[in-house]
C-alpha cells in the first residue's frame, strides 16, 4: 500500500448541547450562575452561555461514539438532577416557543458582541440554542500550540479534510431538517426551523432582520472548499471580517487579542474549531435520542472519508442523486443548490419538501452503509422521524393546532409554557431507554 493511502489514526467524537433553563410553571429564568455554582462543585462539565438563561454541556471526546454517547448521558442526567435541585427544569429544544427577553452576558468576550450587535439584537442569540457535532481533524493537520491549521504537503490528508468539510456543508440542510425543533420564535410561527432563519438570517434565508444577516463570513452557511488553502484562507477571512465589525463598533482592534486564535473566531453552522476540529453547528438543539442518533449518522460518513480516502464531489449528477456513492465517490450537490434552495426549504418546509426528503434519504443510505451494524440501532429514533413524516417541529405545529389555534395566530404564552413543560419531563423521562439503546452497541 503506497503511504499516502495509509488510513488516517482514528478521529475523536465530541459533543456540546444547549440547553434554556424554565422554572416549574415553564417560563423562562434567568438562573444559570446558581447551576453553574453547584456544578463546579459536583465537577461537572457544563459551562456559561451568552444569555444567563441557558447553559452548556460539553463531555470529554472518544474515538468510539458509544463511549462519548454514555459520557454525555451521564453528565445530562447529573445536571438535570442539579437542576432539579434548584427548582428549575432543562428546556432541551432550539427556541423556547413563547416570547421572553433574555439577561444577556456583559463580561468579557461577550461585551464585544453585545456592542457589535447591539443590545437588542445581542439577545436573539438568548433565545436560539443548538447543538454541536465535533469530528478531529486528521493528525498532522492542526497545531495545537499555534492553535491553527498546518500548511502541509500531505495531500491526502489536506483533501480528506477538504472532503469532510463539504460532506457536512452539503449535509446541513438534511441534519437540520431531522433535528429541527423551533418552529416558533418569539411567540410567532416564521418555519418549521425558527432558529436557523433568525440565527443566520440573511437574504437565502428571506430574513434580512437575523443576528448574522449581514455577515456572511461570521455566521452564515459557507461555501464548498477546494483545498487546504482554502480552508486556512476562510478563517483569515472571517478574522478580518470581524475586525472590520470591531471598527464599526468603535472597539479598539487591541481586543481581537482576547481570542485564543483566528480559529476561534466565527460562528457559521460549520467550522473548524479552535479544538482542532471540524464542527458542524447548524442543528436544533433536542432530545437525546435525536442528536446521538445523528452523531451517529454524521460519524458514519466522516470514519470513512477520513479512513478510505473517499472523494466527494460537488455535481449537477448530485442534484438527482445527492449523497450517491459510486466506487470511491460520494456525489453531492452544487453550491448554490445547498446554500440557495436546500437550506431555505428546510428551514420553511422540512419534511414537507420532497427535494429535502430526497437528500434526507441519499444521506441515511450513505451513512447505513458504512454503519456497524450495531450502530444501527442509534438511529432508530431518526428512523422512525422519516416513518412517521415527522419531526419535533411537527409535533410542536400539531399541538398548537389540536389547541384551536392557527399557525398565523397570537397563542397564549401561558400554553407555550404548558407545551414547553411537556418537553422538559419528556427529556427526564427518555433517558433510561436512551442510555439502553447505548449501552447495547457495544
Amino acid at each position: 500500500m503506497n503511504k499516502n493511502n495509509i488510513p488516517l489514526k482514528r478521529s475523536m467524537i465530541g459533543l456540546e448541547s444547549e440547553f434554556f433553563i424554565l422554572n416549574e410553571n415553564g417560563f423562562m429564568v434567568s438562573k444559570a450562575d446558581e447551576i453553574l455554582l453547584t456544578a463546579k462543585k459536583q465537577k461537572s462539565p457544563v459551562i456559561k452561555e451568552c444569555g444567563k438563561n441557558m447553559l452548556e454541556l460539553g463531555v470529554y471526546p472518544s474515538t468510539k461514539i458509544y463511549h462519548v454517547s454514555m459520557n454525555y448521558l451521564n453528565e445530562l442526567q447529573k445536571l438535570i438532577d442539579i437542576a432539579e435541585k434548584h427548582s428549575v427544569m432543562l428546556y432541551p429544544l432550539g427556541t423556547y416557543p413563547g416570547s421572553f427577553e433574555p439577561e444577556m452576558r456583559k463580561e468579557g468576550l461577550y461585551s464585544i458582541k453585545q456592542k457589535v450587535f447591539g443590545e437588542s439584537k445581542f439577545k436573539i442569540a438568548g433565545r436560539n440554542i443548538g447543538f454541536h457535532f465535533h469530528y478531529t481533524l486528521p493528525r498532522g493537520i492542526f497545531d495545537s500550540h499555534k492553535k491553527t491549521i498546518k500548511s502541509t504537503k500531505k495531500s491526502k490528508i489536506a483533501q480528506s479534510m477538504v472532503n469532510a468539510f463539504n460532506l457536512l456543508l452539503s449535509a446541513d440542510p438534511v441534519i437540520s431538517t431531522l433535528l429541527q425543533s423551533s418552529p416558533f420564535y418569539q411567540g410567532k410561527f416564521y418555519g418549521k426551523d425558527s432558529r436557523i432563519i433568525w440565527y443566520r438570517g440573511g437574504k437565502e434565508l428571506q430574513n434580512p432582520d437575523g443576528l448574522y444577516a449581514e455577515m456572511q463570513e461570521i455566521g452564515q452557511l459557507p461555501n464548498y472548499v477546494h483545498t487546504g488553502t482554502d480552508l486556512i484562507n476562510g478563517i483569515n477571512s472571517s478574522w478580518k471580517a470581524w475586525e472590520k465589525e470591531l471598527i464599526k463598533a468603535g472597539i479598539p482592534l487591541k481586543r481581537m487579542k482576547e481570542y485564543k486564535s483566528k480559529m476561534a473566531v466565527g460562528w457559521p453552522p460549520l467550522k473548524l474549531n479552535v479544538h482542532g476540529t471540524i464542527e458542524q453547528r447548524g442543528m436544533d438543539m433536542n432530545h437525546p435520542k435525536y442528536i446521538l442518533g445523528a452523531s451517529v449518522l454524521m460519524a458514519a460518513v466522516l470514519r470513512e472519508i477520513f479512513q478510505e480516502f473517499y472523494e466527494v464531489k460537488p455535481s449537477d449528477y448530485g442534484i438527482e442523486n445527492p449523497f450517491k456513492k459510486e466506487n470511491h465517490t460520494i456525489f453531492i450537490p452544487p453550491n448554490t443548490i445547498v446554500k440557495e434552495k436546500l437550506q431555505l426549504l428546510s428551514a420553511t418546509k422540512g419534511l414537507e419538501s420532497k427535494e429535502i426528503q430526497k437528500n434526507i434519504k441519499g444521506l441515511v443510505k450513505l451513512s447505513k452503509g458504512f454503519m456497524l451494524p450495531e450502530e444501527k440501532k442509534a438511529v432508530k429514533p431518526l428512523m422512525n422521524i422519516l416513518e412517521r413524516n415527522e419531526t419535533v417541529s411537527d409535533i410542536i405545529i400539531k399541538r398548537v393546532k389540536k389547541s384551536g389555534f392557527k399557525l398565523n395566530e397570537i397563542v397564549p404564552n401561558d400554553l407555550f409554557a404548558e407545551m414547553a413543560l411537556k418537553s422538559c419531563r419528556q427529556l427526564k423521562k427518555s433517558m433510561d431507554k436512551t442510555k439502553r439503546t447505548f449501552e447495547a452497541i457495544v
